[in-house]
C-alpha cells in the first residue's frame, strides 16, 4: 500500500492491571489480539485494503501483564474504522474472554498521539460477560493527508538545502572574485565559515561577472 493512498495508525499495547482471573490458581495468561473492525464490531481480517489482525504473545499466570508491543497499521482510502482490542485467556482448551476495548473512529486525532488507560468492556450490552481491569494503550494516527503534506514539507526542504548548496558552490565557482578576497579569509576556518565570508564579501561586491571555475578540493583544503 502507497503511504500516499492510505491512511495510518501505530498502536502500541503497554500492559494491563486488575484483569480477570481465569485459571483455579487466581491468575490467568491474558493476550491481546486487535485491529480495525466493522460496524458489527467484527475484525476485517485476510482484507487487501488494510492491515490484518495483529496478536500478542500470552503472558503467563498474571493479572497485571505487561506487553509492551507496538505495530503499524495501514488502511486504504478516506474512510475510517473503529479500532479494537480484545483481551483473553489462554488455556490449552478453548481460551476465555477478557473484556474488549473499541477506540471510536471519532477519537483518532489527525497528527496526535494519545495514550490512555481503557476499562475492558462485554462484548456486548446484551451479555453479561465478566471483566474486569484495564489496559494501558497509545495511539498516533495520520491521515493520508496528512502523510503528504509532511512529504511534501520534506521534500520543500531538501530542495530548499539543495538551491542553498549550488548557491554557495557558485559563489566559490568564481576564481576571479575568490582570488581578490582570499587574503580577507582568516586560516583555520572551516568550509561553512569559508563559504559564509565568500558570501559576504561577493553580496558587498554586488558583481555578477563570470569566470572559470575552481576546484571545491581547493577551499577544503584551504580551510584545513
Amino acid at each position: 500500500m502507497s503511504q500516499f493512498t492510505c491512511s495510518i495508525i501505530k498502536i502500541k499495547i503497554w500492559e494491563g492491571k486488575n484483569l480477570m482471573a481465569c485459571d483455579r490458581g487466581g491468575t490467568s495468561d491474558p493476550y491481546c489480539i486487535f485491529g480495525f473492525v466493522d460496524n458489527k464490531g467484527k475484525f476485517l481480517k485476510n482484507q487487501k485494503f488494510c492491515t490484518d489482525v495483529q496478536k500478542t504473545k500470552a503472558i503467563e499466570k498474571t493479572l497485571n501483564p505487561k506487553w509492551e508491543v507496538s505495530k503499524e497499521f495501514k488502511i486504504e482510502g478516506g474512510e475510517k474504522y473503529d479500532f479494537q482490542i480484545m483481551v483473553w485467556d489462554k488455556d490449552m482448551v478453548g481460551d476465555d474472554f477478557m473484556g474488549l476495548v473499541r477506540i471510536k473512529q471519532e477519537d483518532f486525532i489527525d497528527g496526535i498521539e494519545i495514550e490512555k488507560w481503557y476499562e475492558l468492556q462485554p462484548k456486548s450490552n446484551k451479555k453479561k460477560d465478566k471483566v474486569s481491569g484495564s489496559i494501558r494503550v497509545s495511539f498516533f494516527y495520520q491521515s493520508k493527508d496528512l502523510l503528504i503534506k509532511e512529504y511534501t514539507q520534506k521534500e520543500d526542504k531538501k530542495n530548499k538545502l539543495r538551491r542553498e548548496k549550488n548557491r554557495k558552490r557558485k559563489l566559490i565557482n568564481n576564481k576571479d572574485f575568490f582570488s581578490k578576497h582570499i587574503k580577507e579569509i582568516q586560516k583555520g576556518d572551516d568550509i561553512d565559515e569559508i563559504l559564509e565570508a565568500i558570501e559576504k564579501l561577493y553580496l558587498l561586491s554586488n558583481t555578477e561577472e563570470k569566470a572559470n571555475t575552481i576546484d571545491f578540493e581547493q577551499i577544503e583544503n584551504y580551510s584545513r
